[in-house]
């Protein structure tokens, strides 16, 4: 549902958005001047190199149609030899290189489709202290203990009331020296609301998906129950200081939004990045053709989740590696929705 506009201020840089009447509270919520680039939103020259997707698609897919048609073609000229069993084979061969192709195709001219309009989504933050509960689940097993609290701190860190985030270290290698590490950081914040805990592991639940769902019941215990937003943070994934404030304004505006999920950047990239180990074209491209389609991944940390669309799927499902993108997955098959940022 379009946000309805509140007051201006800047009008050059931003104005102020009302989030969806049928919520009970009305959140501030600023639309930023698309101009303003950070680590989560696509810059100017991205977005010209994503606009030009679709004739960078459409135009080597004629090429091999023209060459497939000039290789048959050829083949059944008039002066070729007599129709034989090569001949045939040859002809045969063209025809089915052609049709395997034809599903690799069809996915790059609906992947070129997703983004030929060329819009692309508001830049929104939510302003002041009027904001919702978020619960934020940091997993870890066996990492680095400085790469853990690196991570811990970021998120103490998070712009964000107090009073309303509350941090669960869940640690699947029950460290000692990882529960000692929160206990002093929990002195160093004493108006922080961190937590650590660690669980009993079986072979059904084993799995990093075991240990979110871990966090679900733990959260569940505290005082004042569970918050109506989840994020996640992997151990080594440090989070920008307004990562919330940045996702919550898309789900508080649309309450079929089950979750929505920002773009990873890395500082330790070898130079040139031989392997493509910052994930640059999948993140910045891949990702955003998917969010035209309306079928952004949930990729693992730094997402935000609606509570109630996760219960609507059981929890975090267990039955794959890849939880993440399954129940991403799961969430837009029970009709959900959901929003790379």
């Amino acid at each position: 549902m379009r946000l309805p506009v509140l007051r201006p201020t800047k009008p050059s840089r931003a104005s102020f958005l009302n989030c969806d009447e049928a919520h009970a509270t009305r959140y501030q919520i600023l639309a930023t001047d698309a101009k303003y680039e950070d680590l989560f939103t696509l810059t100017e020259k991205e977005k010209r190199v994503i606009q030009f997707i679709p004739l960078a698609t459409l135009l080597p897919i004629a090429v091999s149609f023209y060459y497939w048609w000039m290789q048959y073609h050829y083949l059944s000229a008039p002066d070729r030899a007599p129709l034989s069993t090569v001949l045939m084979a040859q002809r045969g061969y063209v025809i089915l290189d052609m049709i395997t192709n034809v599903p690799e195709y069809v996915k790059k001219i609906l992947d070129a489709s997703a983004v030929a309009k060329g819009t692309w989504r508001p830049r929104l933050r939510l302003v002041g202290n009027n904001v919702p509960s978020v619960d934020i689940a940091i997993v870890c097993c066996n990492e680095d203990l400085s790469v853990i609290l690196d991570t811990v701190r970021a998120a103490l860190n998070t712009d964000w009331p107090s009073d309303r985030v509350r941090i669960i270290v869940s640690d699947d290698g029950a460290q000692k020296s990882v529960a000692r590490g929160v206990q002093r950081l929990q002195e160093q914040y004493p108006n922080s609301h961190l937590f650590y805990t660690a669980r009993q592991r079986t072979p059904a639940n084993s799995h990093k998906a075991g240990n979110l769902n871990h966090v679900l019941e733990y959260t569940a215990r505290l005082p004042g129950g569970q918050a109506p937003f989840i994020a996640g943070l992997d151990a080594d994934m440090i989070p920008a200081r307004h990562w919330l404030r940045a996702q919550l304004p898309h789900l508080l505006g649309d309450p079929k939004m089950a979750f929505t999920c920002p773009p990873s950047c890395f500082y330790n990239v070898p130079m040139d990045d031989p392997l493509s180990q910052s994930l640059f074209v999948f993140h910045k491209f891949e990702e955003t053709i998917k969010d035209g389609a309306g079928i952004a991944w949930c990729t693992g940390s730094g997402w935000v989740m609606r509570r109630t669309a996760l219960a609507e799927i059981g929890g975090f499902p267990s039955q794959s590696l890849t939880e993440d993108v399954l129940c991403g997955n799961l969430l837009i098959g029970k009709g959900r929705q959901s929003y790379l940022c």
